[in-house]
């Protein structure tokens, strides 16, 4: 238990390293707003979110917090507070640090211990899921829930009895309650079905009926408000077929998920040594007991078919890919601990896993060292503030992602000709692209005041391209600080 502890621990502080990043600025981590600000506007007593891009479970959830945070710290109830962006965060963290937990009872349940030890090692230590459990979104608590369900799936294959079909559907419910997407794991909770011996089908009809009761119960407008639910859910269908669209451009299309998540989104976001060790690990597993290794493993592969159809290639959507990869690679790790007699196989496991780890590590460090700094955007906002007067007609160019907050300026118009222009530029080319004809327009008219610069010199880093998030995913020590690039003009 000690051990285990130690390992929570780790992940937990990995995760709240950082937390309160960009703030008070509430785009710093695109969609969170968005979630927020359908759990601020429950207080108004219309239980209707009004949007259903995502289900209602994790808004609830917030507003119930925001709630007691209300009752304990009464003030302004208000999309813009930061202290709500921070709670939202928070829950991912600790969603993040708990399923490293119940990774770690799947482990030593159906398996060993040590298996389990090292996958909740491994998930403690991965670069894109402690980056992620950051962020007050959908995708870590999702795939939390997703663990619990399996983790009761798991059950039924040794107690097939009423009470494990009904956790693993309720479970199932509520992570669909947070993310449509987590349903398909049924076709997981069939395939036990299945394969248990003396199997009961009336268990099974009970299990998903439960599924659908907490998905209900959790996100009922779906049903109350079907017609904006199926609007909703339709546009979201023409926008994964089509690809993330932006500004009025025509949708991005970077590639198509089946190749772009295995190059990109796991092969930085695990690192290439764990990612290779993972493949091999499921492969390892599957030869020494295939049975056992297809319940394992389904999962990973109906997420992994979900997210290889689509030309939206959000990183976070490899998310739940996560602990089933790195229950492969902790098993490739406990078998080569076994094997090697000169050293203690818990320390045999410990080396492993640094080993494989290093390059997640090293990410790790510098993410949360960047998230730690002052946000440019923020930086922006307080020299303007200090140096400036309130009141002047500004424009700012760029997507509104990069917006810099401030509510001392008069947003105008570029062709009303304001007194102020704030010009942001980064690498996200379809966010922040400035037209050659403006910026020579800014020349001749305005002035140069301040300029906030983030590149370091040190190489050149690649980003979630289709996500505004001003931070690279790999190539980290490419700039110093989180945020676009910022120049500031005044009107000559």
């Amino acid at each position: 238990m000690k051990k285990i502890l130690i390992i929570l621990l780790i992940g937990f502080g990995l995760r709240i390293w950082g937390i309160s990043f960009g703030l008070p600025n509430i785009f710093a981590r695109p969609d969170e707003a968005r979630v927020i600000n359908v759990a601020v506007r429950f207080f108004t007593g219309d239980m209707n979110p009004h949007f259903f891009f995502y289900p209602t479970l994790l808004m609830y959830l917030l507003h119930f917090i925001f709630r007691i945070y209300a009752i304990i710290k009464p003030g302004i109830i208000s999309v813009y507070n930061p202290q709500f962006y921070l709670i939202a965060r928070l829950v991912s963290a600790i969603a993040g640090t708990a399923t490293c937990y119940f990774l770690y009872r799947i482990g030593k349940e159906y398996h060993s211990e040590k298996l389990g030890l090292t996958a909740a090692f491994i998930l403690a230590l991965l670069y894109l899921h402690v980056r992620d459990s950051h962020f007050g979104t959908t995708d870590i608590l999702t795939t939390l829930l997703i663990i619990i369900s399996f983790y009761f799936m798991l059950r039924i294959t040794r107690q097939p009895n009423i009470t494990s079909y009904f956790l693993a559907g309720l479970f199932l419910g509520l992570a669909t309650s947070t993310k449509y997407t987590a349903f398909f794991l049924v076709f997981e909770l069939i395939l036990i079905h299945i394969l248990t011996p003396h199997r009961d089908s009336k268990k099974l009809l009970v299990s998903i009926l439960t599924a659908i009761v907490g998905f209900i119960a959790t996100s009922p407008y779906t049903l109350i408000d079907f017609h904006t639910f199926k609007t909703s859910t339709l546009l979201e269908f023409k926008h994964q077929s089509l690809g993330h669209m932006i500004n009025g451009f025509p949708p991005i299309r970077l590639e198509q998920g089946w190749w772009y998540h295995l190059r990109f989104s796991l092969w930085f976001g695990m690192g290439p040594t764990l990612m290779i060790a993972s493949f091999l690990g499921i492969g390892l597993h599957f030869q020494k007991s295939f049975k056992t290794a297809l319940i394992f493993y389904f999962p990973a592969l109906i997420f992994y078919c979900i997210i290889g159809r689509s030309w939206v290639v959000f990183v976070r959507y490899a998310i739940p890919l996560l602990p089933f990869l790195v229950l492969g690679s902790g098993f490739l790790i406990s078998q080569i601990s076994e094997y090697v007699k000169f050293l203690r196989g818990e320390v045999m496991t410990f080396i492993l896993v640094i080993i494989l780890m290093i390059p997640s590590i090293r990410c790790i460090i510098l993410c949360n060292q960047l998230l730690s700094r002052k946000d440019t955007r923020v930086i922006a906002a307080e020299w303007i503030k200090r140096n400036l007067p309130s009141g002047l007609t500004t424009t700012q160019l760029g997507s509104k992602w990069s917006e810099v907050q401030l509510r001392t300026l008069q947003p105008v118009p570029l062709s009303s000709n304001p007194e102020l222009v704030i010009v942001k530029k980064s690498p996200l080319r379809y966010y922040d692209l400035i037209p050659r004809e403006i910026e020579e327009s800014l020349q001749k008219e305005y002035h140069l005041i301040k300029k906030i610069q983030t590149a370091t010199g040190r190489g050149k880093g690649r980003y979630d391209e289709q996500d505004a998030f001003y931070l690279p995913y790999i190539g980290l020590e490419a700039i110093s600080r989180p945020g676009p690039n910022i120049e500031i003009y005044l009107r000559n």
